[in-house]
């Protein structure tokens, strides 16, 4: 049985791993020029985080940041690409939405919302998905609009977490080069690892075609 000293030291270790997570995303966001280096550390970052959690706490985080950066470089940019696409639609059509005296037009704006929030939390797993099982981007864009309905209360506590988070990272803003970003991939991962483990163990499928985890 662990002690209480025992269990302080995993925690610690665990901040520090979380903090240096977030020092390499930060440095690789900049070695890809900002632009081109965000989604690739992104990915790295969860899949660092992903390890972490389902084989083993001292892995080489350094080694396997890297390696997952270099793999996911074309990958995650075109990927983000995608999702920045989408999100200035989303936008545009939200703010004509708002300004546009037209009635018709102003009515658009509450499906408009509802609509950006789905697609905000079908994002949220896109990730995950992507990492933890064998498919291409349409295969896990379509998983992931099919999981967030599955196990409703995990998506809910997922998004009241990553929003409460949020509201200590805007009150509390130091925070943000410390947690910033590996703080939020761990929540993320924390909820969709437990979801995909039990919809594993319920021999749940979240798709037509098999999918094998890596």
């Amino acid at each position: 049985m662990e002690t209480g000293m025992e269990r302080l030291y995993y925690l610690a270790m665990a901040i520090i791993r979380l903090v240096y997570i977030n020092l390499l995303v930060m440095v690789f966001t900049l070695l890809g020029l900002v632009l081109l280096g965000f989604f690739p550390a992104l990915i790295a970052c969860f899949a660092v985080i992903r390890k972490n959690m389902l084989y083993d706490q001292d892995i080489a985080i350094t080694k396997n940041f890297f390696s997952e950066y270099k793999r996911y470089f074309v990958k995650g940019n075109l990927a983000g690409a995608f999702f920045v696409t989408v999100c200035l639609l989303l936008y545009v059509n939200f703010s004509i939405a708002q300004v546009i005296g037209n009635e018709w037009i102003q009515l658009s704006y509450y499906p408009i919302l509802l609509v950006s929030i789905l697609c905000l939390i079908v994002s949220i797993h896109i990730i995950p998905l992507s990492l933890h099982y064998r498919n291409n981007w349409k295969t896990t864009i379509k998983n992931a609009c099919l999981v967030i309905f599955i196990k409703p209360i995990n998506t809910i506590f997922l998004i009241a977490s990553l929003v409460a988070s949020y509201y200590i990272i805007t009150v509390v803003p130091g925070l943000i080069p410390f947690f910033g970003v590996s703080g939020f991939g761990w929540i993320i991962m924390f909820f969709t690892l437990n979801k995909f483990k039990t919809l594993e163990a319920e021999h749940t499928s979240v798709s037509d075609s098999t999918i094998t985890s890596i």
